[in-house]
């Protein structure tokens, strides 16, 4: 029996290793040609900064997935990214080459005689590069993709240049995490880029609670400006805004999205109502916190009167105050100074947020906190 030779199988190249490759020769090219190393520096472009933005956006036109029709292709469920598949890894090397050679720009004006040493450079990571390559629609769509980077990979920095690259795509992004002060920290350490990039007004970073206050903002307006008018006019400023563009949202901190504190939360938007008789009227029913008094006794008093004169209110809506009295009174009865965990900044008393080392105005949405 003869049998057939046997024939080595040879493993499938992934398409990302492949992509991967274009991003690595495309960003070596670009610092050879954007950084003085001492050979050929003559011909180095005057702004070599401004050179590797215009060659990123110049990569940006060249997909053939993006020329001529990346409106509609947008709108058509989200396809993938790029079809070219050679693009996007090009605009990646751009970016990367852009923040690579600022870093060194930076250290260049401290000594004007610095060449660059390509191995020394600082450059992303193979994690950084894959993940962003991954999360771009490696698969077959730029949609729901997760990813696990470890402590130390540099996610903040893939963030940045996946914010970036998607924003060059005519994307409005939003990356959100569950903290503030991270959120905060991470957008300044980008926000040369964004600008440098001209898309300052295309990416946002905050928390789950600003992105809905934006959402409903971009879509109705100022929803308090409208509550606060409909309580002391009997009508709304409530209006739609015309739809926005297709949108990304990157979520930092996934994990902690998914836990208890976030997941299936509601956004509860909050209207206070100040001015001077509020405070007055608080301060005269906090003065009655040991003493008996009633809802009769309190409207009584010319303070309450005064708020109603005020204009915060129609005289038709005076169960809403009536209500906040009732719980203000009730609030001073039950007080205790450990009851919430809370500080005093400025001036303002801020109150321990549920599930983060941050403090807010607001524990809840009542006149109790």
């Amino acid at each position: 029996m003869h049998l057939p030779p046997m024939v080595p199988r040879v493993p499938r190249r992934s398409p990302d290793g492949c992509r991967h490759d274009i991003f690595e020769a495309e960003y070596s090219r670009l610092l050879s040609h954007a950084l003085p190393t001492g050979l050929d520096d003559d011909d180095l472009p005057d702004d070599p900064l401004q050179w590797l933005i215009e060659s990123t956006k110049t990569a940006v036109r060249a997909d053939t997935g993006y020329v001529g029709q990346a409106r509609r292709m947008v709108a058509a469920a989200m396809p993938n990214l790029y079809e070219s598949k050679a693009s996007v890894p090009k605009v990646l090397a751009g970016i990367f080459a852009w923040w690579s050679v600022a870093f060194f720009e930076k250290l260049r004006k401290k000594n004007p005689r610095l060449r660059a040493d390509l191995e020394k450079l600082r450059r992303p990571n193979s994690v950084q590069v894959v993940c962003i390559l991954r999360l771009l629609g490696g698969t077959d769509k730029l949609r729901n993709h997760l990813a696990e980077v470890p402590t130390g990979e540099g996610k903040s920095v893939i963030l940045g240049v996946l914010a970036t690259t998607l924003a060059l795509y005519d994307f409005q992004v939003d990356c959100v995490c569950y903290s503030s002060m991270l959120s905060t920290r991470d957008c300044q350490a980008f926000v040369p880029m964004f600008e440098a990039f001209g898309l300052g007004e295309k990416i946002r970073y905050g928390t789950f609670e600003s992105l809905c206050e934006q959402l409903l903002m971009a879509q109705y307006g100022d929803l308090r400006k409208a509550t606060r008018d409909f309580l002391a006019c009997g009508h709304s400023s409530l209006h739609r805004s015309p739809k926005a563009s297709k949108r990304v949202l990157i979520i930092d901190e996934v994990d902690v999205f998914c836990s208890e504190a976030f997941f299936g939360g509601a956004f509860s938007p909050i209207l206070a109502i100040q001015n001077d008789a509020v405070a007055a009227l608080m301060r005269h029913i906090w003065s009655l916190r040991s003493a008996p008094s009633s809802l009769a006794s309190i409207k009584a008093h010319p303070t309450y009167r005064a708020v109603l004169d005020s204009g915060v209110l129609q005289d038709q809506r005076e169960w809403l105050l009536e209500r906040a009295v009732r719980e203000m009174d009730q609030a001073t009865r039950s007080y205790s100074p450990k009851k919430y965990d809370h500080t005093v900044r400025g001036g303002k008393i801020l109150y321990k947020v549920a599930g983060r080392d941050e403090y807010g105005p607001f524990t809840r949405p009542t006149p109790s906190t």
